[in-house]
């Protein structure tokens, strides 16, 4: 059953909580998509190493968490639940595809399938370190 709810109780839910961190109030106010004449400021590239920090800590305290509650773990009373939702689909990758079809069929189907475009943004220190955010993998990730 999906729950229906009104675009007041939305907003409502979307607003930030006071604890939650959020962009400092100069970040808010730039554009959806600035002109590329806009300077790129060092305060934004540095807030933005601190959310990769603050992302990379949330995947793993996820996963800790998962973890546990597979495992039978109690949760502490109070208003908050946790809960698991599994869903499964089907993910067809290539090395499948091959397997299941002749070649022909396969090599007609490859080449009518578009590539994806990934883009990587990447943040090099004063001291050499490269540091980005794939969004595609969800992680952080060193390297070029």
């Amino acid at each position: 059953m999906i729950k229906r709810i009104n675009p007041t109780e939305q907003a409502a839910n979307e607003a930030p909580r006071p604890d939650e961190p959020s962009l400092p109030p100069e970040l808010q106010r730039k554009p959806i998509a600035p002109k590329h004449s806009d300077l790129i400021t060092q305060e934004e590239l540095r807030f933005y190493l601190t959310l990769i920090d603050a992302s990379r800590q949330c995947i793993e305290l996820r996963n800790r968490l998962v973890a546990r509650l597979e495992g039978g773990a109690p949760v502490e009373p109070g208003d908050l639940k946790p809960f698991m939702i599994t869903d499964r689909q089907r993910i067809c990758s290539w090395k499948r595809l091959r397997r299941a079809l002749d070649r022909d069929d396969f090599r007609r189907i490859r080449r009518r399938v578009r590539k994806t475009k990934y883009r990587h943004l990447r943040i090099k220190d004063s001291h050499g370190n490269i540091r980005g955010w794939d969004e595609n993998r969800r992680s952080d990730r060193a390297g070029p």
